[in-house]
């Protein structure tokens, strides 16, 4: 049986860490990939900030209400289409 201690519980933060850090990669694989699929022909290249936008987003809601497409849109520069789809898949 493994004893509580420092070692064990940098352990879980780690893997806490990990995870966490996987579904932030997962978020953003799918934003970037539904908005390549937005425009077919034409890939749309996202910033880093964009792309940290629409994530933390994306993680409050994956249905957002127009009123809250618009303003992303507007704070990423893209237009309410673009924000959109990123939401559908």
């Amino acid at each position: 049986m493994k004893k509580r201690n420092g070692k064990m519980e940098e352990e879980e933060e780690e893997k806490g860490e990990k995870k966490g850090k996987e579904e932030e990669e997962e978020d953003k694989k799918e934003v970037e990939e539904a908005l390549r699929m937005s425009s077919p022909g034409e890939a749309l290249s996202l910033s880093p900030e964009q792309t940290r936008v629409l994530e933390e987003n994306f993680r409050v809601s994956r249905h957002p209400d127009p009123a809250s497409v618009m303003l992303i849109a507007a704070e990423c520069g893209l237009t309410e289409d673009q924000t959109q789809v990123g939401f559908l898949k």
